[in-house]
């Protein structure tokens, strides 16, 4: 319509128009037609290669040019305050397909005087520029065609000047006279290498070498063809070339590569960025200058910040109070472990600088730079020479003269601006020199703030914050890393647009009113800021949000990136919007992305992602993006200045994260992405290493979240109750379908509901299904989408190895596509079987349905369908599976079982012509499940292809001898009534599974010798097999035999020893085979009776088996309930065993040599009630499960109260015995992870005796003391008379609110002194009563002067689990704790009456004889670093990983050294004493308390919990 409007104003001819556009602009510039009434003109000529080659078409541009008419006060509008160049070069093909299109000359321009707004677009003119429109306020010329401004172009009205695409390389010659409000950028401008009196920058073979040599260049030929990356933070891009020399701000710079500063320069700082000299008083030599040397490479933990990596060279006279600030316009870009040096020569003008004065020079490294050394030299130039200013060099190394009395030869022609660095136009405050050109607009605005408040013109003046002033106060200070202060209240908020605090480099607005909208706009955000919309009823959130937000406040500065995985419809968008809401305050800039998977699928759909992306962190101010590479390119300069927050919601291809996110290097340190997606590989792919899965809800919370959607309350409607349970079940914990089935139901009659739930277990609800379906359609390829449709319907429940077994045989690479299935959310795998959501799995069965209406057409039928098909023989050839389960009949089924023939006329379709449909059936049925079904009828029609036959309550004694089984992969007979499997040798050359479970019937297992590749063999609960055939023995492939609960079974066969892939055999149960008296052998060995295992004869001399005898290759044996009263010395022959279970046996001890079994992690002596004592167990055991230990060689020793001596019971405060004795105690053991109550007992372990038992106060004796969790420190008291020999310790506690044992309690004590601390981690502990207190005493023996008079001794109890820290802190909470110190009388003669001291003359006899291992504290056993010692025997292995550590990086043994890893971390915090709260830790070090983030930490070893088993 405007374009239309302004058309009316001359429909003939265009040049009468005051606006005009791409064709009617062409013609007019073509035919010369302009006139005095266009205001305003646009043309792109890209946009006129629509047409044909010879004819250009014009389309107009959506874009709307306005211009307004002038009013005569253009004055104060006619300023250059926007002034850019872009050199974003096209192709010389297209300007040149441009240019033959349409050549233009400058005369059309002549007759548009009125001419103000002029928008070109690859449009080259020929001809002068003298009457070229004056009047110009805004001219844009993309692909600007020349290298220079001509001189006659006028550009003295111009508000706006806008070079993008250019050619240039000189802005303009000479000076340029323009208005002072400018600000020029010079952005992606790579050929530009003057700006007149700003700078120059000139090959290094054009200047002067004499000059080069007396900046400590001396070998010019070798450097002069070295190449450098130089960074112009004027343009903002790089370019590697040829040494380059600098001429800007009266300083001349080089940039090359080097690694030491030269030796003339005398004055040197290594490492600090600072360096101060007085200068030597030399009379016949007057200071010229100085020469600067800085060594830098790039810091080797900071991410590139992109175009902000300029380093700061300070130079300040301390005696005048004068000082210079510089910052180069181009700076060499250090490469990968090559450093750069940066040479430069500052020469002063008169008396800046003299002799006696105190000189300061440092330098700020930026964010991206790590300095590395900083050298100076002296420049003089020579006074007694005469008028003939020749003068002779200084031998003095420190010095170069200068030959030249006035100026150095470099100043005359080539320096751009003033030579001296003290020009006035540098100058900011008095004597204050800022020299940059990167920001000129700095002085105008320092200039413009003095005019308006004087009391600014003072360097020391502070500013009014309360008045909203803003000053920027180039801080001439050597303060590191600030190059400004702003002073205003704001500073906090950092409300300035452009800051960048990484960057130290401020971008100011280039209007007052803008800088002021600013403010007003960040202190909305502030006061109320934008949060998201969450679910009404957040049922749970506040649980499984709570990992993601201790992630989101850790304080780390590293970028973070967190992906939370899960279902379709679990509630991943709704965590992640809490968590978002909960911490968008915490970041400078946040923005959501909401359905970035369906957004990206539209046209544009990734541009409109990115320019939300940055409207989101920039507050809605962000410009079009045409292409994704712009919009990635304007996303990594945003995010590199501030902290930012980002979500990205429902994430479903690498693709979009790039597009997006770019690279990680990106993002301003302590920024943090969110990611939530269904494929968890997706976030695998892209690194993202902390991933948060969401579960689904509990039965309480499902109840919950639905009450809310129906009933609007938390809980049903009493009469609702039963009928909302089964609802609720059939949800399966979905938050999804609680929200879509609660509302559809709301306010309904409990008989709708009644229906609706029947209609559901046949026809999933619609919406819930289209959500659900995204995951499956989103799958790689059909492979993966029909082997989710097998598993859907035939797999669930089923074991992993089963699964891989069956359809590898199908032609599917199962192992990877259950992967994909998993990473996809569809699977789970638990405890080896294959778990799948039962909304999931109906999805899967309704895209089966939707093959055929008709089921005997489908691929896969199941249950009623099934039903149908066999009863009224409905059966096609495209049937590849079927399962029938007649427990889950539907109604209408009368009979428990269905008698179905597998006769050709049961099978016979009578639509089909050939009648026969059971061999058509049988050509493609694979997988076949049957549950309760009988067949009648003969098997030699059945399905001769099948893969997989499981039929559960197999109806036969025998298996018929024309059932076809030669393609069987797998045969499962569970439940079935055979008695003989098969006469004689059945050949199944592809069996590798036969599972023959709780055939009850089952005498004597079938002749196995045609089955060579049977991997597993399971025979669980078959009650009556009395012997395995021998022919087992030639099943070499078998890896698998299950004979649990065999309790007939008296003897294996001879020939199992020569199973030689055998690694897991299960005997449980089999009682009979430890029963010696069956065979009448009268040997006292109870392995002796397993002799008869082996034996197909009754003959006594055919049972000489032993352990020696399985084979060597086991890693599990399960021999729990097999009657044995011993295990012979034979065991260590197993030296592949992992897993042993022996628990329920009447044991009485097991052999001595079990320690040799290197590779033994798990042991099971549950319910060996006989067994009170194990040996020495290997270093690898990670899991012992035991009960009613009393000893473990070498870890610990319990005893009952009664049997250690009273002396030694009375010194650690317990007088009257008598009483205590009676006592009844819970005690938990951690090793064994059981609980136990009886009397009183003491346990010896690590050099440490402990009581456990019921009280409430501290002994009177113990008179150090400390109240609940704190930290308590002394200093031990010298006598010359006693020397010191150990510690009482005894700790009061109550039982908290989470019940539960595992590392419960853990006393720190260390020498601060002698830098010891031993860390103890007690195997038993006392559980107190719910309603009382329990008392913990302790006495720790000391050797070898561990502990002197005079020395600090710090104490510390902590309370919970190290290995679920810190969320159980209150599982056993300190009441309180003391502590005695314990002597030993040199003088025996003479005692301490004393009461504070507890003289022990002799060692405890403990020490000696009973206490078991090592006695002392300090064995190197429990040494993990240097006077650092971890007393704990049921986390030993945590020893293991620290040792492990140490051989990988030798920087593991010093202590000192910060880790990197958690688990390394985690060792760190044992030896650290710490107070812990709800919001912080605080680590007691070298009398300092270091305050920790609790969050961090929580979340640190919370993760730590599955490296660390107990």
């Amino acid at each position: 319509m405007g374009k239309g409007i302004i058309r009316e104003e001359s429909l003939e001819d265009p040049g009468k128009r005051s606006r005009v556009e791409h064709r009617d602009a062409a013609i007019i510039l073509k035919n010369l037609t302009g006139t005095k009434s266009i205001k305003g003109l646009m043309l792109k000529l890209p946009m006129l290669m629509e047409g044909t080659s010879s004819q250009a078409t014009f389309r107009s541009n959506k874009k709307r040019c306005h211009a307004k008419e002038d009013d005569g006060n253009c004055s104060r509008r006619r300023r250059l305050s926007l002034f850019s160049w872009k050199s974003m070069y096209l192709s010389s093909k297209n300007l040149a397909s441009a240019s033959i299109e349409a050549d233009f000359i400058t005369e059309a321009f002549r007759r548009m005087q009125s001419l103000e707004l002029l928008l070109l677009k690859n449009v080259k003119l020929s001809g002068g520029y003298e009457n070229f429109p004056k009047r110009l306020t805004w001219l844009s010329w993309q692909g600007f065609p020349l290298k220079s401004i001509p001189a006659n172009f006028y550009l003295g009205n111009l508000v706006v000047l806008e070079l993008q695409n250019s050619s240039l390389q000189l802005a303009w010659k000479g000076t340029k006279f323009l208005p002072s409000y400018w600000n020029p950028t010079f952005w992606d401008c790579t050929e530009l290498v003057e700006v007149e009196r700003l700078f120059t920058i000139k090959p290094l073979r054009s200047v002067d070498i004499e000059m080069i040599k007396y900046m400590g260049l001396y070998d010019f030929e070798s450097i002069e063809s070295t190449q450098v990356e130089m960074t112009n933070c004027l343009t903002h891009t790089t370019r590697t070339g040829p040494l380059q020399g600098l001429y800007e701000c009266g300083i001349f710079s080089i940039f090359l590569q080097g690694s030491t500063v030269p030796d003339r320069y005398s004055y040197k700082s290594m490492g600090t960025l600072m360096l101060s000299i007085i200068l030597p008083s030399k009379l016949e030599l007057k200071i010229r200058g100085l020469n600067l040397c800085v060594v830098y490479t790039r810091h080797p933990d900071r991410k590139p910040c992109g175009m902000y990596s300029s380093i700061d060279l300070k130079v300040s006279n301390e005696t005048k109070g004068l000082m210079w600030a510089y910052r180069p316009v181009t700076i060499g870009s250090p490469i990968k472990n090559v450093d750069i040096l940066w040479l430069s020569h500052w020469p002063f003008g008169k008396d800046d600088i003299e002799s006696g004065e105190e000189l300061f020079i440092s330098v700020d490294q930026g964010y991206e730079n790590l300095i590395k050394e900083l050298g100076v030299q002296l420049v003089y130039e020579q006074e007694n020479i005469g008028n003939t200013c020749t003068g002779v060099r200084s031998k003095s190394e420190d010095a170069t003269v200068d030959q030249e009395a006035e100026t150095p030869y470099w100043s005359q022609d080539d320096v751009v601006g003033d030579v001296s660095v003290s020009a006035s136009k540098y100058q900011m405050w008095k004597g204050k020199y800022f020299l940059c050109n990167l920001r000129p607009d700095a002085y105008r605005d320092q200039f413009r703030w003095s005019q308006r408040n004087p009391a600014l013109l003072d360097f020391s003046y502070e500013p009014d914050a309360s008045a909203l002033t803003f000053i920027i106060s180039y801080p001439f200070s050597h303060k590191q890393h600030n190059i400004f202060i702003i002073h205003c209240f704001a500073r906090k908020f950092n409300l300035l647009n452009g800051w960048c605090p990484g960057c130290h480099f401020l971008l100011l607005p280039v209007y007052e009113s803008q800088l002021i909208q600013n403010i007003v706009d960040e202190i909305g955000n502030k006061l109320d800021p934008i949060t998201l919309n969450v679910a009404p009823y957040a049922v749970g959130i506040d649980c499984r949000v709570e990992g993601l937000n201790m992630w989101l406040r850790d304080g780390s500065d590293e970028v973070g990136v967190a992906g939370i995985h899960g279902m379709g419809g679990i509630g991943k968008t709704t965590i992640a919007k809490a968590a978002y809401n909960l911490n968008l305050d915490r970041f400078e800039g946040c923005s959501f992305l909401a359905d970035v998977r369906a957004t990206s699928e539209q046209p544009n759909g990734l541009v409109h992602l990115q320019r939300k992306l940055l409207s989101g962190i920039q507050k809605g101010k962000t410009k079009k993006i045409y292409s994704v590479d712009e919009g990635m390119s304007k996303i990594k300069n945003v995010v590199c200045c501030k902290r930012v927050l980002i979500v990205l919601d429902d994430m479903n291809d690498s693709d979009q994260f790039k597009a997006i996110l770019g690279m990680r290097e990106w993002f301003h340190p302590g920024s943090k992405i969110i990611i939530t997606t269904r494929d968890e590989h997706l976030l695998k792919a892209n690194g993202v290493s902390n991933m948060f899965m969401v579960p689904e809800l509990d039965e309480h919370e499902s109840l919950q979240l639905f009450s809310w959607h129906a009933f609007r309350q938390a809980h049903p409607i009493k009469s609702y109750m039963e009928v909302s349970t089964l609802v609720v079940q059939h949800c399966g914990g979905l938050p999804l379908a609680l929200h879509v089935l609660g509302s559809s139901l709301f306010g309904k009659s409990i008989d709708v509901w009644q229906s609706a739930l029947d209609k559901l277990n046949v026809i999933p609800d619609g919406k819930i299904q289209k959500i659900l379906r995204i995951s499956y359609d989103y799958l790689q390829d059909d492979h993966d989408k029909n082997l989710f449709l097998h598993i859907a319907c035939f797999f669930i429940g089923k074991k992993n190895h089963l699964t891989v077994t069956v359809l590898d045989n199908l032609d599917f690479f199962t192992r990877i596509g259950v992967q994909n299935l998993v990473d996809r959310c569809l699977l789970q795998i638990n405890d080896d079987k294959l778990i799948m959501h039962q909304l999931i799995r109906d999805m899967g069965r309704g895209i089966i349905r939707e093959e055929s209406p008709d089921p005997g057409k489908r691929s896969r039928v199941v249950h009623k369908d099934a039903y149908e098909i066999l009863k009224n023989s409905s059966g096609t050839e495209t049937i590849e599976g079927l399962l029938l389960h007649l427990s889950m009949r539907m109604e209408g089924m009368s009979s428990s079982k269905a008698i179905l023939g597998s006769n050709k006329k049961r099978w016979h379709n009578a639509e089909e012509s050939d009648g026969n449909c059971s061999r058509r059936l049988g050509c493609s049925l694979q997988l076949l499940l049957l549950n309760n079904v009988k067949l009648s009828g003969r098997y030699g029609d059945f399905p001769k292809k099948l893969i997989w036959l499981s039929w559960q309550g197999f109806p036969m004694k025998s298996i018929p001898t024309d059932f076809c089984l030669g393609n069987l992969v797998a045969l499962e007979l569970r439940r079935s009534i055979l008695q003989l499997v098969w006469k004689g040798t059945k050949f199944l050359p592809r069996l590798k599974i036969l599972n023959l479970s709780h055939s009850h019937d089952l005498v004597i297992t079938p002749d196995l010798s045609g089955l060579p590749n049977l991997e597993r063999l399971i025979l669980k609960d078959c009650i009556n097999i009395v012997e395995v055939d021998e022919s087992v023995g030639e099943l070499q492939k078998l890896v698998f035999l299950n004979l649990k609960d065999c309790k007939n079974l008296m003897k294996l066969p001879r020939r199992i020893s020569m199973l030689r892939s055998l690694e897991k055999l299960i005997l449980s149960g089999c009682s009979k085979l430890g029963d010696t008296k069956k065979f009448g052998l009268l040997s006292n060995n109870p392995w002796q009776s397993i002799c008869s295992w082996v034996s197909p004869r009754k003959s006594l001399e055919a049972f000489s088996f032993s352990l020696a005898n399985l084979p060597v290759s086991l890693g599990s044996l399960s021999l729990a309930g097999c009657n044995l009263s011993g295990i012979s010395d034979d065991l260590s022959i197993l030296s592949s065993l992992k897993y042993l279970d022996i628990s329920g046996n009447p044991i009485l001890s097991l052999p001595e040599n079990i320690k040799s079994l290197f590779m033994l992690e798990t042991l099971f002596v549950e319910g060996c009630t006989k067994l009170k004592m194990l040996p020495e167990l290997p270093p690898s055991l990670r899991t012992l499960n035991a009960q009613e230990l009393a000893e473990v060689h070498s870890l610990f020793t319990i005893k009952p109260l009664r049997s250690i001596d009273v002396q030694m019971i009375k010194n650690m405060g317990l007088y009257n015995l008598e009483s205590i004795e009676s006592i009844e105690v819970e005690m938990g053991n951690q090793l064994t992870d059981t609980t136990r109550t009886g009397p009183l007992q003491g346990l010896y372990e690590c050099g440490i005796f402990s009581i456990f038992l019921q009280g409430s106060t501290i002994p009177d004796r113990y008179n150090y003391r400390s109240m609940g969790n704190s930290v308590l420190s002394i200093i031990v008291p010298s006598d010359p008379k006693l020397k010191i020999r150990g510690l009482n310790v005894c700790v009061l506690y109550a039982l908290g609110s989470y019940r539960k044992i595992a590392g419960s309690q853990t006393l720190k004590v260390s020498n601060e002194t002698k830098g010891l601390m031993w860390t103890y981690c007690p195997v038993t502990v006392g559980v107190p009563k719910e309603d009382g207190l329990m008392l913990w005493l302790s006495h720790w023996l000391f050797e070898n002067h561990e502990l002197e008079g005079g020395e600090e001794v710090r104490v510390s109890v902590y309370n919970g689990s190290f290995l679920e820290f810190p969320h159980n802190q209150d599982i056993l909470p300190t009441e309180e704790f003391g502590i005695q110190l314990v002597y030993e009388q040199d003088n025996k003669d003479v005692l301490s009456n004393n009461e504070d001291l507890t003289i022990q003359q002799e060692a405890p006899y403990w020490s000696h004889d009973v206490l078991i291992g090592n006695g002392s504290l300090s064995a190197t056993n429990y040494q993990m670093w240097t006077g650092k010692y971890f007393l704990c025997n049921y986390i030993h292995n945590m020893r293991q990983i620290h040792f492990r550590n140490c051989e990988e990086n030798p920087a593991h043994l010093d202590f000192s050294y910060e880790p990197k890893d958690r688990l390394s971390e985690y060792c760190h915090h044992l030896f650290k004493h710490a107070i812990i709260s709800e919001d912080k830790i605080e680590y007691v070090m070298n009398a300092e308390v270091v305050v920790a983030d609790a969050a961090r930490l929580k979340d640190t070893f919370a993760k730590l919990y599955k490296y660390l088993p107990g």
